[in-house]
């Protein structure tokens, strides 16, 4: 009976193993890394046929917009605005420019809440 106890006790110490390197495991975020792209109707309103939109989660929590103008000569075409962003499983919410955006993957697709649908942009 002690022999039983003692192995049950063994193998619950075993299954608490924070890793190899005594550290907790990593959180899974999918969003980290990763760039999608959507045409931007707006956009096109104002600089032309195949203005675009891009979101890109550089790292756990800090993302960026690259927003695409083609109509624009004389500027650079791509404006660049740093943001930030928090994950709950398929779904972000990143804010740039104090204007907050909701987005789930859905396959190889973001779908925000904006309608704005990206694709994801090979890596």
């Amino acid at each position: 009976m002690i022999l039983a106890v003692m192995a049950i006790t063994a193998i619950s110490l075993t299954g608490c193993d924070k890793g190899e390197d005594g550290n907790k495991p990593e959180s899974l975020n999918i969003f980290k890394g990763t760039s999608w792209t959507a045409p931007d109707p707006v956009g096109e309103l104002l600089w032309g046929k195949g203005a675009t939109t891009t979101i890109e989660f550089l790292d756990d929590t800090n993302c960026q917009q690259v927003d695409f103008r083609p109509g624009v000569f004389i500027l650079d075409p791509y404006e660049i605005t740093q943001g930030t962003y928090s994950v709950n499983g398929n779904t972000a919410t990143w804010i740039i420019e104090e204007r907050e955006t909701t987005g789930t993957i859905s396959g190889t697709m973001l779908i925000s809440d904006k309608s704005l649908t990206y694709k994801k942009n090979n890596q």
